[in-house]
């Protein structure tokens, strides 16, 4: 049976499945090299999608900017978008 991460729980699934696999796994008599290889690859690819996931909000914030100017952020982001205050 081959053990098969879902997007919740990609992270523990990576290192948990050199730790409980039948044939090398760490519980079944395996050696470190399976998990820390499984981990290694779970920090490549947290690194990958922290720096890629910085790039693109680099370039969103130079195109078109992230944040709202001083002056409307202010008076409130309801006045400016829905011409109503909120709380007021």
């Amino acid at each position: 049976l081959r053990y098969i991460p879902t997007l919740r729980d990609r992270n523990s699934g990576m290192a948990g499945s050199r730790l409980f696999a039948t044939e090398e796994g760490l519980f079944y008599g395996g050696g470190y090299n399976f998990l820390l290889a499984q981990l290694f690859g779970t920090v490549v690819v947290g690194c990958w999608a922290a720096g890629m996931g910085y790039l693109i909000f680099k370039g969103l914030d130079k195109i078109h900017g992230l944040r709202v100017p001083n002056r409307i952020e202010e008076e409130g982001l309801d006045i400016y978008e829905h011409g109503e205050s909120a709380y007021n």
